[in-house]
């Protein structure tokens, strides 16, 4: 069972796309896809976009003249053995929301349509860093980003991370981007920097020690219960989804991914996080909540930064179990995005 499309929301369309096939209709270089690869170790990068009806009846119809419209991108980036799809409604809802507005959800780090070439990725290819180098890489190969020469009203590119997508904004440094070109929206991210966090994510997936082990070993101690015990209430699309993608995905690919997210050897250091936010479940069975807002702490977050909803590691997605505080966690989520995004084109303004 796969992810409604987003055309349930009214006023919103979609379409899926990979790189391979913009190279296939000349949209771009084979050297360019030759490029990516080697850059990233993907095989290709797969990813769906929503965007407003209305918006591109305004720009003629024409794509091209809507992505010029458009006053900016939020890129949903999802977490460990899963793929575009679990955000299910959320992108479309963006669109409804803030018609100009264009949401994108790749396909990351070996999951879904953007496998790796090998088929046990080097943990320096798969870790949370790496998953922001991708998506970096992905931004400025497909142009998102204004013109070099604007010098007001920047596009907004807004980063939306949940779990290890989540975790792959705090290591975005942002050199080459304007302030508030950008902003950055953490769902419980698995920030995996600190010894006891990383030992209770692991522990709470099975997984009895996080150190390294021979890939084979670690590969057979992956299995389903994993994904129930990830997902726990997440609706039942979303559960179905991350099951598909578990095994459909190569077991190395699945070892070296789910160890990576412990082992980046890129440091994460105090500073001041501007235009970031993050959000929290208290409920969350994957991520002790005092530790990461103690982690927070140290890292230079103010208070007014974090949010503490109720709900699991999945708090955003609607399922039966406790429905209305899902929605609302979800209206939540829907609204500090718009927010984050109209904060950024307020700043632009000034």
């Amino acid at each position: 069972m796969r992810t409604p499309p987003a055309e349930v929301i009214a006023d919103v369309e979609s379409t899926s796309f990979a790189l391979s096939r913009l190279a296939d209709q000349g949209l771009l270089t084979t050297r360019q896809l030759a490029d990516f690869q080697k850059e990233t170790g993907l095989a290709d990068l797969a990813w769906r976009a929503a965007w407003s009806r209305t918006a591109l009846a305004e720009a003629g119809g024409d794509y091209r003249s809507l992505l010029r419209r458009t006053h900016g991108f939020v890129i949903f980036m999802h977490g460990w053995s899963g793929s575009g799809d679990v955000w299910e409604l959320l992108p479309a809802l963006t669109c409804a929301a803030n018609p100009r507005i264009v949401a994108l959800t790749p396909d990351l780090n070996g999951f879904g349509g953007s496998a790796f070439l090998a088929e046990a990725p080097a943990v320096e290819r798969c870790d949370p860093h790496a998953v922001m180098r991708v998506v970096t890489y992905w931004v400025e190969m497909l142009g998102l980003r204004s013109s070099a020469r604007a010098q007001r009203r920047r596009k907004v590119i807004t980063f939306v991370g949940h779990s290890m997508g989540g975790a792959a904004l705090f290591y975005f440094q942002g050199q080459g981007w304007h302030a508030n070109e950008y902003a950055r929206y953490a769902m419980a991210p698995a920030l995996l920097i600190d010894d006891d966090v990383r030992r209770g994510f692991y522990q709470a997936l099975g997984v009895s020690s996080w150190a390294r082990k021979p890939i084979d070993d670690l590969k057979a101690q992956l299995a389903p219960r994993m994904v129930d015990r990830l997902t726990g209430a997440a609706s039942e699309t979303s559960r179905a989804e991350h099951m598909r993608v578990f095994e459909a995905t190569p077991k190395g690919t699945l070892a070296q991914t789910f160890y990576a997210l412990g082992a980046t050897a890129e440091e994460v250091r105090a500073r001041r996080w501007r235009n970031f936010r993050v959000i929290l479940a208290r409920d969350d069975q994957l991520l002790d909540v005092s530790q990461i807002l103690h982690l927070l702490d140290a890292l230079g977050f103010a208070p007014d930064q974090i949010q503490v909803v109720r709900g699991d590691h999945f708090f955003y997605s609607i399922s039966d179990k406790d429905h209305q505080t899902y929605l609302r966690n979800r209206e939540i989520v829907l609204g500090d995005i718009l927010h984050l995004h109209e904060v950024c084109r307020e700043w632009q303004r000034s």
